[in-house]
């Protein structure tokens, strides 16, 4: 299985590469050792597992970033019932903060307000997004883990001290 992430999705890295593929012999060797042109999203997944143990470069968090764009995409063309991953990594800790800490979906705030981010970042995690433009090519991604906004909680969270004050 190690092979299978250091290979996969080889031409990715070295384009050269590509013409093994048009050979057929070069195609069965490949099968054989489940060697593939492209990643799937499962191996995607995988990369996230394996960085959740690692200390995050900047670069490191943005390819997470492009990975999540990447699970939009499959959530935005399919229903997320028919995606076999789905169940498995909406359930666990694969949600990058801006603490550099994976969270659980119900465990992260999606940054919807700029001002209320600032106030709170130090005390509760927020989706890591590099960058704000970046946010509507996660949406479906973050709609369908459902991930509340962070001006939804403060406003719940007002309204019931409210309530409880009268």
């Amino acid at each position: 299985n190690q092979v299978n992430l250091v290979y996969v999705g080889i031409t990715e890295y070295q384009p050269g590469l590509k013409n093994l593929y048009q050979d057929k012999i070069s195609l069965k060797l490949f099968d054989i050792f489940n060697i593939r042109e492209k990643p799937d999203i499962n191996d995607y997944i995988r990369i996230i597992e394996l960085l959740k143990h690692a200390k995050l470069s900047g670069k490191c968090k943005n390819d997470i970033f492009e990975i999540y764009i990447k699970l939009n995409n499959q959530l935005e063309n399919n229903d997320e019932s028919e995606l076999d991953w789905w169940h498995n990594f909406s359930k666990s800790n694969n949600i990058l903060s801006q603490r550099d800490k994976f969270c659980k979906p119900d465990r992260i705030y999606f940054d919807n307000n700029f001002r209320l981010s600032s106030l709170f970042s130090d005390d509760i995690d927020i989706f890591y997004v590099p960058e704000t433009r970046l946010k509507p090519k996660i949406s479906k991604l973050v709609e369908c883990l459902g991930i509340v906004k962070l001006s939804d909680a403060v406003k719940k969270n007002v309204l019931k001290a409210k309530t409880k004050d009268e």
